[in-house]
């Protein structure tokens, strides 16, 4: 018996049932560059180069208070606090699948003390040396049967007549092994490892969507602060112009509806300040909450006027094989894909039989002196074979069950890829087309000045009227307020672009797969 035990625990491991996962086929075209990026416009904006590993992406923008407020987030940020949770539950679940098929090992020590009773049926008489047998004179009663008898009163082995006392001393070990003959334990234990990498990669895709956040809502606070300059800028003119009105009107040089032109536009431009206001408020709001602090706690850092940091102008993409491994959304759903694969190989390891080992050892004795005598030692050792028959086709649907959670996996990791490649391609048009609408808007603004300048200068001269001086005014701060807009929108873009290609982390190496043949 005892060389079988010993040659199935050397072929534990040795037989892994169920698939191994392999690299996941994405449905996509990746060798091809990016399809916005093909356009003959963006040719000098969008670079085919590899854009690198830049975990801290943002200190290109070499704005302090933005690093500083991105800093804070992803120290105190609660998305991130329970993806770490997460990750942390996940790594003890590792631990706890790596405990299946290894052997367990308790001790146990006892000390009784029994009277049997004068009035009840008598212990022991029904084992291997005999039934009960008189006291010795030490007042103990000697050693009994081990057998039906002995162990049916109190769980005792020891017998003794009624009315008499005696004490059972015990100390041991048990031992148990389940051998692991097809892999089921194997199998959960790498189950295990796959997710506690997808936790992982989850914590950097958080991270990496964060930190893009960050800059988008930042860019808009500082837009919003542009153009509210822009405002109080173009409501101190229309101010101006105002009053000069009233002054030409009393002297005879307007008429009333100049006045009343010029005091709807301060009206007018009055109007929109507030709403600009409520922009830098809430956007300094957010920042905060996702700092994991109270709304207000940035509100004195953020309302500082400060100048929108200015945006790159070109940007790395790189091939589309890339976003594959830079991504850590995709990395996350390849894990998840190959956790459910392995989940495969346990379902199927639980139709076949399990075989596990039991034994114990140790020392008993009546007497404390000679608990520890060669003499008082016990063991037993023992294996037990257990076959599935029939179970209602149980085990079968489980089997089933994991493989269509695996087709679901490979699914939702294709889904992850397309959405990634739109993200791109979106960030790519937008960072493209906009750099094109921002320098529209700039040349405007200068032709906007020229006009303003020749307006005041053809009026102090007598040849153009107090109107076409307020339309020139007006149309210059239309102008500056859109290309403030213009200028927010590329810093915006380009921090959606670094998102979309996973910037904010270091990639890890990709896991090694076994090749289909």
């Amino acid at each position: 018996m005892m060389r079988t035990i010993v040659v199935l625990a050397l072929l534990t491991g040795a037989c892994t049932l169920g698939p191994e996962p392999t690299k996941p086929d994405p449905r996509v075209g990746l060798s091809t560059p990016y399809a916005n990026a093909a356009d003959p416009s963006a040719a000098n904006r969008l670079l085919p180069g590899d854009p690198g590993d830049r975990p801290e992406w943002w200190r290109t923008l070499r704005d302090p208070v933005l690093d500083r407020v991105i800093a804070d987030a992803l120290a105190g940020n609660l998305d991130l606090e329970i993806a770490r949770a997460r990750l942390a539950q996940a790594r003890a679940q590792r631990r706890i699948a790596g405990a299946e098929g290894q052997p367990t090992v308790s001790a146990s020590g006892r000390a009784t003390r029994q009277r049997i009773s004068e009035n009840g049926i008598p212990i022991g008489g029904g084992g291997s040396q005999g039934g009960g047998q008189q006291p010795d004179q030490g007042g103990q009663p000697g050693q009994g049967g081990v057998g039906g008898g002995g162990q049916g009163a109190g769980g005792s082995p020891f017998s003794g007549l009624p009315g008499s006392t005696f004490e059972q001393y015990q100390v041991g070990f048990d031992a148990s092994w389940e051998l692991d003959l097809f892999g089921e334990a194997r199998r959960g234990r790498q189950a295990a490892g796959a997710r506690v990498e997808a936790a992982e990669l989850a914590v950097a895709d958080i991270r990496t969507s964060l930190a893009g956040e960050l800059v988008r809502d930042y860019a808009a606070i500082r837009e919003a602060q542009a153009r509210l300059a822009v405002a109080r800028a173009n409501l101190d003119a229309a101010r101006r112009t105002a009053s000069i009105t009233r002054e030409r009107d009393r002297a005879g040089l307007a008429t009333g509806l100049d006045v009343a032109r010029a005091e709807a536009a301060v009206r007018g431009i009055a109007a929109a300040a507030p709403a600009l206001e409520v922009q830098v408020r809430q956007g300094a709001q957010r920042l905060a909450v996702l700092s994991g602090r109270e709304p207000g706690a940035l509100l004195t850092l953020l309302e500082t006027p400060r100048p929108a940091p200015l945006a790159p102008r070109t940007a790395a993409l790189g091939l589309p094989s890339e976003l594959l491994r830079r991504r850590p959304d995709i990395r996350q759903a390849e894990r998840n894909l190959a956790a459910a694969t392995y989940d495969v190989g346990g379902a199927v390891a639980d139709l076949y039989p399990s075989f596990t080992i039991n034994g114990s050892a140790g020392f008993q004795s009546t007497a404390p002196g000679s608990l520890f005598d060669w003499a008082s030692r016990f063991f037993s050792l023992s294996g037990n074979l257990l076959a599935p028959l029939l179970d209602g086709g149980r085990r079968r649907g489980t089997v089933a069950l994991r493989r269509a959670q695996v087709d679901e996996a490979l699914a939702r990791y294709r889904q992850t890829v397309l959405a990634a490649f739109q993200d791109v391609e979106d960030a790519v048009v937008a960072f493209d087309r906009d750099q094109d609408r921002l320098a529209e808007r700039e040349a405007e603004l200068a032709e906007r000045e020229r006009a303003v300048r020749i307006a005041r200068e053809q009026d102090r001269a007598g040849l153009v009227t107090l109107a076409e001086v307020l339309d020139a005014e007006r149309d210059r701060f239309a102008a500056a307020d859109a290309a403030a807009a213009a200028r927010g929108a590329v810093l915006a873009d380009w921090a959606a672009l670094q998102k979309a290609l996973g910037g904010g982390w270091v990639p890890p190496p990709e896991p090694a797969y076994t090749e289909k043949h």
